[in-house]
């Protein structure tokens, strides 16, 4: 890769990603992608590769006496090279050095390596870093005999603007025009009238990548605590709100073919804000990780939060109630056979009707008793039918019975 830089310092810290540094005829091979938060984010046309841009930030420490300190940062893979130069420096080339590296007060790596190499310290730091410097104001070198301290206001923005710079499609340099005797001699040996060159196809945009489901999750999750930030009373730091601000800017660029339908869904679900002082400390403890860790540790660590909130409701929950045997049911609750005939509801049976005096005869003795005379049996009723057993169909009636003759 070759590049153009301004000044010995910022050509210091750039060497540190062992680049061909070219002279100021070169520098219409370098670009200036984006200027942001006096990050100059810059891309060497024409170069190939998954990362061919890098972010520069000098300035002059008024504290130093003026000193001048530079800032580059590029991405390897998802690593990022972190190249940090000091006017008053003088390593050797190569020189191996350990020093600790911390943002503001908080020591991210206690034992980091450097290289060397005059004004220059070179590092490369893993992608979980990010969050860290973007919360931060200063990164801070301590050595045996002081410390080292170089800003880095919106480092995070700037982060989001190298990750756009590097995965914008390449524009090919405009080729210099001649001047001078250049162009007279250009002019002397071209041919009068140049052939055409036939325009080429035009090239359909190569659609962004759908990134992981992993990293969409934590994505979301961001989306939403920023919304829960905004709308319900959390109380939290400084250093929380910054790394939650500072990922989500790391993410946004791989996150354009989702961010617009994440964002909507969001925008659109009810007003939801921790519940209890318990959920409010979770949520916080979540975010802390969120600006923390890697978007892969992130979610690993809250996949392992929800099993074991799950874990604890399944214990919590009362066993399920197991139901009793049921008695034999009484006779009395059998039920009923299908219905067949009703049967007839039980007559009593009637009482003799009263003799009818008998008619006078002059043979019988006057004092004699008369003998009443047998009346009709009834029919005979069937009995009614136990309320268990089926009911059963009425007898036939009877032949009547003929009266009994008289005395």
């Amino acid at each position: 890769m070759t590049i153009e830089l301004r000044g010995p310092l910022v050509m210091a810290a750039a060497a540190a990603f062992g680049l061909a540094l070219a002279a100021p005829a070169g520098a219409a091979e370098r670009k200036l992608f984006e200027n942001v938060g006096g990050w100059e984010v810059e891309r060497n046309v024409g170069a190939g590769g998954l990362h061919p841009c890098q972010m520069l930030y000098a300035y002059k420490d008024k504290d130093d006496n003026d000193a001048e300190n530079a800032i580059a940062v590029a991405f390897t893979g998802s690593d990022l090279i972190l190249s940090l130069a000091y006017q008053n420096w003088g390593f050797d080339k190569d020189e191996s050095v350990t020093a600790p590296i911390s943002v503001d007060k908080t020591v991210l790596y206690p034992k980091q390596g450097w290289t060397g190499d005059g004004m220059n310290l070179r590092t490369v730091l893993p992608g979980a870093a990010i969050a860290k410097l973007a919360a931060g104001r200063k990164i801070i070198l301590k050595f045996g005999n002081g410390t080292a301290d170089f800003n880095i206001p919106g480092f995070g923005d700037a982060v989001a603007a190298l990750k756009r710079c590097d995965a914008a499609p390449d524009v090919a340099a405009a080729p210099k025009a001649p001047s001078g005797l250049a162009a007279a001699i250009s002019s002397a040996t071209a041919p009068s009238v140049a052939p055409a060159v036939p325009a080429a196809p035009p090239v359909a945009a190569t659609p962004a990548p759908m990134p992981s489901d992993t990293r969409i999750k934590v994505f979301a999750f961001g989306l939403f605590a920023q919304r829960v930030l905004a709308e319900c009373d959390v109380a939290t730091t400084t250093r929380q709100r910054t790394g939650i601000d500072g990922r989500i800017a790391a993410l946004e660029p791989e996150m354009k073919p989702v961010a617009t339908q994440l964002r909507d869904s969001i925008k659109a679900d009810a007003k939801r804000c921790p519940p209890n002082p318990e959920a409010a400390s979770e949520f916080l403890a979540s975010l802390s990780d969120f600006g923390e860790l890697s978007p892969e540790d992130f979610a690993a660590k809250m996949d392992r939060r929800e099993a074991e909130r799950a874990q604890k409701a399944a214990a919590a929950a009362p066993a399920p109630a197991i139901p009793a045997p049921s008695a034999p049911a009484s006779p009395a609750a059998v039920p009923a056979s299908p219905p067949g005939p009703a049967a007839p509801a039980p007559v009593a049976d009637p009482a003799p009707a009263a003799p009818p005096p008998p008619p006078a005869s002059a043979s019988a003795p006057a004092s004699a008793t008369a003998v009443p005379a047998v009346p009709p049996a009834p029919a005979p009723v069937a009995d009614p039918a136990p309320a268990a057993a089926s009911p059963v169909p009425a007898a036939p009636a009877a032949e009547p019975v003929p009266a009994a003759p008289k005395p």
